[in-house]
């Protein structure tokens, strides 16, 4: 009997540890839906889903779906050291204000932006409102195919999406949906 309450009592805490850890891990793994997002990302969980770096002059993870082409911009953090700079001149030295920096401690922080370029065959309105209504979206804005750049609401999450006809790297129709996380863009808002 008593080997049978022990095995319970293990089984009952088992389960219990399985329990709050599937309640209290967050889920990190990023979303491919156009209007959706994971607020709890983060650098390792996108390299981990086979994000890539992207060369650009802002720290980026990206990654290719099919027609799809989903990338993450990263806040930046670093440690500058500053060195006085001695300069002889003529057998006396001279001493001037200015210095030398080095960068140290470099490292990723918050995920700031996401954008989303899914390629689109020869657009029109039509086809662009059936695309956003087929993934629960609802154009905010006035818009035509002259003035192609409109906002859209999610239906489900209510968040608002700045979208655009635009081409890509090789001229192609791309349908591009960009977001700034809310907690980054009410950081912004203090400063």
């Amino acid at each position: 009997m008593r080997k049978i309450i022990t095995i319970l009592l293990v089984l009952s805490n088992l389960g219990l540890g399985a329990f709050l850890i599937l309640t209290f891990v967050k889920d990190r793994d990023p979303i491919s839906h156009p209007f959706d997002v994971n607020f709890n990302m983060t650098k390792k969980s996108l390299l981990k889903n086979g994000y890539k770096t992207i060369p650009e002059d802002v720290p980026l993870l990206g990654k290719r779906i099919g027609d799809t082409f989903i990338y993450y911009q990263f806040d930046e953090e670093y440690d500058i050291e500053t060195e006085p700079v001695k300069v002889i001149s003529d057998g006396d030295t001279v001493i001037e204000n200015w210095s030398t920096e080095k960068v140290s401690n470099y490292r990723l922080t918050n995920i700031r932006w996401r954008h989303c370029e899914i390629r689109i065959n020869n657009p029109d309105s039509t086809q662009i409102e059936e695309f956003i209504r087929k993934y629960n979206g609802y154009i905010i804005s006035d818009w035509n195919m002259e003035n192609p750049r409109f906002f859209v609401r999610n239906k489900n999450n209510n968040l608002i999406y700045d979208c655009s006809l635009q081409k890509d790297q090789e001229f192609i129709d791309v349908l591009a949906i960009s977001l700034f996380f809310p907690k980054i863009q009410a950081e912004r808002q203090i400063q």
